[in-house]
Order: structure tokens, then sequence, then C-alpha cells
């Protein structure tokens, strides 16, 4: 599948999907999802939102393919994802992490931040990395992902 890209002048998120509307969305237009997790503290998750999410040719395929949703995975309210409901859990003193970022993005066993996570639109788990992606390399991934 070849992608033609049209470079934007601004840089500006990804159209984001709320997770209270994500069930709908996909029975009225089911597509892949891509879940961007990451935390307020995590430097590298501020400069891929800086910078990779910010990349035009980035935006323009996840807007135009995908639903893209981003959890601040220390969010402590509850959210229904594919039918099933996941809740902040504290850790101790003040701290914790929701469940649907473990469940997400736990990889061997360990979340790390931020993490990349491509569902289809059968809620199936197609890809995660659990690192900083650079512009670049998240294009391929994201093609690759639609073929």
């Amino acid at each position: 599948m070849a992608f033609s890209f049209c470079a934007k002048t601004q840089s500006e998120l990804p159209i984001k999907a709320p997770f209270t509307e994500i069930d709908s969305l996909q029975l009225a237009a089911p597509r892949p999802m891509v879940i961007f997790l990451h935390t307020d503290w995590c430097r590298y998750c501020q400069n891929m939102q800086k910078t990779t999410l910010r990349d035009p040719d980035v935006n323009v395929l996840l807007n135009d393919h995908f639903y893209f949703l981003s959890l601040n995975a220390e969010k402590e309210e509850a959210i229904t994802f594919g039918n099933r409901s996941f809740v902040f859990q504290p850790t101790g003193n003040g701290s914790g992490v929701h469940t649907l970022a473990t469940t997400l993005g736990t990889i061997n066993g360990q979340l790390q931040y931020p993490t990349l996570v491509i569902m289809n639109e059968n809620y199936e788990i197609i890809f995660q990395h659990g690192a900083f992606i650079r512009a670049d390399e998240l294009l391929k991934i994201l093609a690759a992902s639609l073929e």
C-alpha cells in the first residue's frame, strides 16, 4: 500500500479519539487504533509528543487511517474500552497506574514510558514498543500495520 503525504505547516498533535467513544466509533467505522501511553513526569514521553507526534507526515497518516488515543498511565478515572472496564490501581503514597495502561503496555512483564500500542479493529494488539520512537521509524511501523 503506497501513501502520499502532504506536509502541514503547523505543528499539531493528531486528532485524539476519546476512550469514551472508541467502542461506538469502531462499530460505525472500524479502523486500527494507535495508543500512546505516557506520564506527565516522563521526559521521553514529552519529547515524543513534541517531535514524533507533531510530525506532519505522522499526523496525516494517524488522522486518515487510525484512531489515535492518548492515555496518561496515572489517570485516575475509570475507562471502558473494548467492552471492559479499567480503573486506576494505587501503588502507594499518592502513586499508581491505570490498569488499562498495564493491560496494553506491559511487555515482557514490564511497563515503561512511553509505550506505543497498535491494535486492530478487533482490539487485538498487533504491535507494542516501549521506548521513544522517531517520526521516520513510526511512519514505517504505521505503514506496515496497514498492509
